[in-house]
């Protein structure tokens, strides 16, 4: 069963009926048009050109599939926020093969730290001295996140990099808006003391 906090009322109900793999398929019906959105919406403008959204949805689906044991096995977040996590990661790699690569910056979503490695760091109008200061800030940014609960870095995600608003991320980890905000408050912070206790100096993205 889910825990409070990674609750998911339709995925206890289908497992209490379904194989888990056919539970997973008919979550994965229920949800497939708002992954669709999701993804044509971290793709941008150009790139969406060159794919096609029912290609992507099927990956994911298949990427669920084979990690469907370990997710199980634990519940560490909603199924939807897994899914929308796996879909996220679609989108990154899309971000790296070359019909993405000539993308303008602002062509290019910051999905996640690696998409902001893409975006930002290997961005051709960086100085060599600002690709260092950015290749730190990920280095330590992901260090950090590692540190942080599932949950926690899934809030960080959605809100940060997704930007989705706070009811919806609410919706999805079975919370009040209010209590979603205060989480988001909390992981961010619990963000920053652990960057700020491995020395990293957040003047140093000021503008030089």
């Amino acid at each position: 069963m889910a825990t409070p906090e990674s609750g998911d009322s339709q995925l206890d109900d289908l497992l209490s009926r379904l194989a888990p793999k056919e539970a997973l398929a008919s979550l994965f019906e229920r949800y497939r048009d708002r992954l669709k959105a999701f993804l044509l919406k971290k793709l941008g403008t150009r790139l969406k050109r060159h794919v096609d959204l029912d290609d992507l949805a099927q990956e994911v689906y298949v990427r669920a599939e084979l990690r469907l044991g370990r997710y199980l096995a634990t519940r560490p977040i909603p199924a939807y926020a897994w899914l929308r996590r796996l879909a996220r990661d679609v989108v990154i790699e899309q971000l790296r093969k070359p019909e993405g690569a000539d993308l303008s910056l602002d062509e290019r979503d910051d999905v996640s730290t690696a998409a902001l490695q893409h975006g930002l760091i290997l961005a051709t109008d960086t100085s060599p001295t600002e690709r260092a200061r950015f290749k730190e800030l990920r280095k330590k940014l992901l260090e950090a996140m590692g540190r942080l609960t599932p949950v926690e870095n899934e809030l960080l995600c959605c809100r940060f990099l997704d930007q989705l608003p706070v009811h919806e991320i609410a919706q999805d980890f079975d919370l009040i808006p209010n209590t979603a905000t205060k989480k988001i408050i909390s992981a961010l912070r619990k963000l920053k003391r652990l960057l700020e206790a491995e020395g990293f100096d957040f003047s140093s993205l000021e503008p030089s």
